[in-house]
């Protein structure tokens, strides 16, 4: 959950807990409004009086599956079958919430522990922090809403100051170039190459431009677009030759490897996703990866580990790095 969200969970939880639908639609809507996109439902829809979701009336407003169902063909043009598995799931349909995390839903909401801090339990946002770092290699790991969020903060924790420049990817997505500005830096975009990554051909010229200007760029933030891999070696060999810090987008990439090592491990910052349309689904969210315990802290700071909340996640620099 994000703040924003945790709080919109909460409130239809109660409103619905006035209107005395009980647990089971509370449920529904907990899940409808925070985790899914419902047609129609809101808030505006509850404080209307509306009737319970098990109503005829409301249940036109239920979650439904407008996607079409796939056409693959299972043979090729010349009528010869197609080698492999075949994929018959339509790609815009969300898998369904399996009973496990339906019934742990229920005890969350029982226990009203929503949050990412809530004095006397252990959160829902530490233990998958924790598996992120399992997972991934990492030593920290810190959640966010989103992953555009986590670039932010990666950016922040770096060192990058207002009127910086910063590398980026040519062909990218919006969030990328929209925490850059967020940092107050201004983004310096790498040519693609044919295969829409990075090229490092065209990242040491502007490396090489702004060193013959006097103004050497000194940050990255790298991409890989659709889970498409650069060149890694070249080109974090040519940002440690420069002393380039290194911020790497890995949204689409969590799960691909190079040369058998996760994505981003490279990096002192990676981030990844965990929205609707990627590996992992929480509706939104994002995680802050590194192995720098300094970077972590600042990281866990951001993210309002106040009054030594730090100590309620499970994986945590030490507090000495803290104070």
């Amino acid at each position: 959950f994000g703040p924003v969200g945790c709080f919109r969970a909460r409130l239809l939880i109660l409103m619905a807990t006035k209107k005395g639908w009980g647990a089971r639609s509370a449920t529904v809507l907990l899940l409808s409004n925070v985790f899914l996109c419902v047609d129609g439902l809101s808030v505006d829809f509850l404080k209307s009086g509306a009737r319970p979701l098990a109503s005829p009336e409301a249940r036109g407003l239920l979650p439904r599956m407008v996607a079409t169902v796939p056409t693959m063909p299972a043979q090729s043009e010349d009528g010869e079958d197609c080698p492999g598995p075949t994929f018959d799931k339509a790609i815009s349909q969300p898998d369904p919430i399996p009973e496990e995390g339906r019934a742990r839903a229920m005890e969350l909401m029982e226990s009203g522990a929503l949050f990412r801090y809530s004095p006397g339990f252990l959160s829902e946002t530490s233990l998958a922090e924790a598996d992120m770092v399992d997972y991934t290699g990492f030593k920290y790991s810190v959640g966010f809403n989103s992953c555009g969020s986590a670039l932010f903060i990666g950016l922040k924790v770096a060192g990058v100051q207002p009127g910086d420049k910063v590398l980026a990817n040519a062909f990218s997505f919006t969030a990328v170039p929209s925490a850059i500005h967020h940092a107050g830096a201004e983004p310096v975009y790498v040519e693609s190459t044919n295969g829409y990554t990075m090229c490092a051909e065209d990242l040491r010229a502007k490396l090489d431009a702004a060193q013959a200007e006097g103004s050497p760029i000194k940050f990255l933030m790298l991409t890989h677009m659709r889970g498409k891999v650069a060149d890694m070696d070249t080109i974090h060999d040519l940002a440690e030759e420069r002393g380039v810090t290194v911020v790497e987008d890995c949204a689409h990439a969590l799960g691909i490897q190079w040369r058998g090592v996760q994505l981003g491990r490279r990096a002192s910052v990676a981030c990844y996703s965990t929205q609707s349309a990627k590996v992992i689904n929480s509706g939104e969210g994002g995680f802050f990866c590194t192995d720098d315990e300094e970077m972590a802290a600042r990281a866990y700071c951001y993210a309002g580990c106040y009054e030594q909340l730090y100590n309620q996640h499970v994986v945590s620099p030490p507090a000495a790095v803290f104070d």
